[in-house]
């Protein structure tokens, strides 16, 4: 939603200025009596206050934000991004170690015999 907001100022606010610099560039054209002075800044005002909404949102975002996700066997709070707590993980990753290597060592026969 901030990304959006903040988006949606700017390119409010670039219009803005196109049109400013339009308006002082063709000063004796119909363009430049269309667009007036004060619905430039009004427009200008919309622009700005659409990038604050955004920022403000940005920070709420960031301080609402899912902090901690959950085990996918026992349900415990785990760090954001981790899939397994510490024992869950240990062991999923004991069997996978225990499935990928199960040859066994041959022995050694002594050399010279």
């Amino acid at each position: 939603m901030a990304s959006i907001l903040l988006r949606y100022g700017l390119w409010v606010v670039l219009i803005v200025l196109v049109a400013y610099v339009l308006r002082e560039t063709f000063e004796g054209q119909a363009f430049a009596e269309m667009v007036s002075g004060s619905l430039l800044e009004k427009a200008g005002a919309l622009g700005l206050l659409l990038i604050a909404a955004g920022a403000v949102v940005g920070i709420f975002e960031k301080l609402f934000s899912k902090k901690h996700s959950r085990c996918a066997i026992c349900k415990q709070k785990i760090a954001y991004g981790e899939i397994y707590c510490r024992a869950h993980l240990r062991e999923i990753l004991s069997d996978e170690h225990d499935r990928l290597h199960k040859t066994q060592t041959q022995l050694r026969r002594p050399r010279g015999l």
